[in-house]
């Protein structure tokens, strides 16, 4: 038997799609919030950020609005441009642990 997880309409199996869309836009939302986070702690601007990074601007803003999913090289750029090791992009505020 299938697992299954309980959201507001119901039941809905893990592996169906609108489950995998949604968890995926968890994800991407989670670290574009981590990524807009700390440039705002770093005092930059979405265009300042972008050009550091060498990323258009509007990739940037889709990676914050959890739009895009923002490749290995990607994390690495913006990452780098922040600062900031690239696992702090994936840790839930607050910075290091």
């Amino acid at each position: 038997m299938p697992r299954m997880v309980l959201i507001v309409r119901g039941l809905i199996d893990p592996s169906c799609d609108d489950f995998r869309r949604m968890v995926k836009r968890d994800v991407l939302k989670a670290f574009g919030d981590r990524v807009r986070e700390i440039r705002a702690l770093k005092g930059l601007s979405q265009e300042e950020l972008a050009r550091q990074a060498k990323i258009d601007r509007t990739y940037i803003g889709g990676i914050e609005r959890g739009e895009r999913n923002a490749g290995i090289k990607n994390v690495w750029r913006i990452a780098d441009a922040l600062g900031v090791p690239a696992a702090d992009l994936f840790r839930e505020g607050g910075g290091r642990d």
